[in-house]
C-alpha cells in the first residue's frame, strides 16, 4: 500500500518545530490506519490477492466438499469465494461467499459441476480463479469432510500472514 508522505515536511520541521511534529504525528497516524484496514492513504488501488495455489474437490451421493490451498501472503479483510456452474463458462455461476474460511461442504445433487475458488479484499477486485472442472456429485459413496491444519484457531493466521505487521 502507499503510504501518505507530505510533500515539504521537512522544511516545514525546520521553520516551525511543532507543527512539523504535528504533521507528523498525524501521517503516521493515518498511515497505520490504512495499515490496519488494507486500503491506501494516497487513493491508488488495493492489489488484488495472488491467485490460490490449489481448489480441490470431491463429489457423492449428491455432497461435494471443497478445500482451497493458498499459503500466500495476506493482510487482513482477505475473503475466499467458490463459484458453481453447470457450465464451463461460469456464464451463470452461483457464488459461495467463505469468509476467511478455506473449506466448504455441502449438497447440491447427484450431478457434475464445475468449480472456481478466488480472492478479494473488500477494497480490491477480485484476484485470478483457480478451477477443478467435471467434479461429479454421483456416486454411493459420501466426499470427507473438508479440512485443514488450523483446527479451531478462529480466523487462523489472519490477520496478517506477511512479515510486515503495523504496529499497534
Amino acid at each position: 500500500m502507499a503510504n501518505l508522505k507530505p510533500r515539504n515536511l521537512q522544511n516545514i520541521r525546520s521553520k516551525d518545530e511543532q507543527l512539523g511534529d504535528c504533521l507528523k504525528d498525524i501521517t503516521d497516524s493515518i498511515n497505520y490506519h490504512t495499515q490496519q484496514t488494507n486500503a491506501s492513504a494516497t487513493g491508488s488501488p488495493t492489489p488484488a490477492p495472488t491467485q490460490h495455489a490449489a481448489l480441490n474437490v470431491t463429489g457423492g451421493n449428491g455432497y461435494f466438499s471443497a478445500s482451497i490451498v493458498d499459503n500466500s501472503p495476506s493482510f487482513r479483510g482477505k475473503e475466499n469465494f467458490i463459484a458453481v456452474s453447470t457450465t464451463t463458462d461460469f456464464s451463470k455461476a452461483h457464488k459461495i461467499h467463505l469468509g476467511a474460511a478455506k473449506t466448504w461442504y455441502g449438497y447440491l445433487g447427484p450431478k457434475t459441476l464445475h468449480f472456481a475458488s478466488y480472492s478479494a479484499y473488500p477494497t480490491s477486485s477480485p484476484g485470478a480463479a483457480v478451477y477443478a472442472l467435471n467434479v461429479s456429485g454421483s456416486g454411493m459413496a459420501l466426499p470427507s469432510l473438508p479440512g485443514d491444519s488450523e483446527g479451531l484457531e478462529g480466523f487462523g493466521k489472519q490477520p496478517y500472514t506477511t512479515p510486515t505487521i503495523p504496529i499497534r
